[in-house]
C-alpha cells in the first residue's frame, strides 16, 4: 500500500527532474575509440590475421555530452565518508546524473568537467524519492 498515490509520485519526480534540468551543466565523456580496419589486400582475413600487407587501422573517437549537476568539493569536507578513500589529494567533484545516462557514463575512458580532466574516485550511489532516478558519483581531478 502506498501512502502517496502514483499520480502524486509522478509530480514529485517531475519536480526533481526540473531541478536537475535547471542546474545541470554539460560534461564531456570519451569512450574507447572505434577501431576500423581498412584492407586493400583481397586475400586478407582479419579473423585469422593471415596477411599484414595492405592493412590500415583507423581509430574514430567516440565522445558524448551528458548533463550533470556539478559541485566541486573541498577534500577536507570528505573525511569520514565511507564511500570515499581516506587519502584525498586533489580537487574532488560530485556529479549527479540521470539514471538513463549511467550506461554511457560506465563506459568512459576520459571525462572532462569545466575544462578539467577527472578520474573515477569512490563509488556510484543510486538515489531518488521513490525509485533510483539519479546517481551520485565522486571524481578526482587528474594532475
Amino acid at each position: 500500500m502506498n501512502l502517496i498515490p502514483n499520480s502524486e509520485q509522478l509530480l514529485y519526480d517531475n519536480v526533481f527532474n526540473d531541478i536537475h534540468d535547471t542546474f545541470s551543466r554539460p560534461i564531456l565523456i570519451y569512450k574507447t575509440p572505434e577501431r576500423i580496419i581498412i584492407s586493400t589486400n583481397t586475400s586478407y582475413n582479419f579473423i585469422y590475421n593471415d596477411a599484414q600487407e595492405g592493412i590500415e587501422v583507423q581509430y574514430v573517437p567516440v565522445s558524448g555530452i551528458i548533463d550533470a549537476r556539478i559541485k566541486w568539493l573541498d577534500p577536507s569536507d570528505l573525511k569520514g565518508q565511507k564511500d570515499i578513500k581516506e587519502e584525498v589529494h586533489g580537487n574532488i567533484v560530485r556529479l549527479k546524473i540521470k539514471k538513463e545516462d549511467m550506461d554511457w557514463f560506465n563506459e568512459w575512458k576520459r571525462i572532462e568537467i569545466d575544462g578539467r580532466t577527472v578520474q573515477f574516485f569512490g563509488t556510484s550511489q543510486p538515489h531518488g524519492l521513490f525509485d533510483p532516478n539519479f546517481y551520485t558519483i565522486y571524481l578526482e581531478e587528474s594532475l
